[in-house]
């Protein structure tokens, strides 16, 4: 088996009414390889986690239950940074979904950075409610179509890509 180039992780908790639609989003824009940490979810995430997992093997889930002696999201960051065997590894919640640069698949965009390049900075592009009230929707990509102006405060922060080697 030839090692995925690009892989993506997140922590999931609660996050049913969109994240068969995440997943799904993510490998058509490129991902190889989708870790989702399943941390304590009492919805319907875990079973939607592995009903997706049984029909798609690039997608791997890990149980990652609430430890009191550090937070989830940073240990599972860690866990994932130090055990996916990917060359990139990009980092989001499951409320955030990457948008390409000019139409590039995102593995077509990082074979783009130089080998000296380690990691990649993703600034945020905020898209509010849409004026919705109700949280149920079919689609977040279809749904929430408006976005933020590009000097917005929040704009500024960031998600990472690194890159495992250098």
């Amino acid at each position: 088996m030839t090692r995925p180039n690009v892989s993506l992780v997140a922590i999931a908790k609660n996050e049913s009414l969109y994240l068969t639609e995440w997943i799904a989003y993510h490998f058509a824009i490129g991902f190889d390889r989708i870790y989702v940490y399943n941390n304590d979810s009492r919805d319907r995430s875990l079973e939607l986690l592995e009903a997706t997992a049984a029909i798609e093997p690039r997608l791997s889930i890990i149980n990652w239950p609430t430890n009191e002696h550090s937070g989830p999201q940073e240990a599972a960051y860690n866990h994932a940074a130090q055990h996916v065997g990917s060359e990139w590894v990009a980092f989001l919640d499951i409320d955030e979904f990457m948008v390409p640069w000019r139409d590039m698949s995102i593995t077509d965009y990082l074979r783009t950075m130089p080998d000296d390049v380690s990691s990649m900075h993703v600034n945020w592009r905020g898209f509010g409610s849409n004026g919705r009230l109700s949280p149920i929707y079919d689609s977040v990509i279809e749904t929430f179509t408006a976005c933020s102006q590009k000097n917005w405060g929040n704009n500024y922060h960031y998600k990472s890509i690194i890159r495992t080697r250098a």
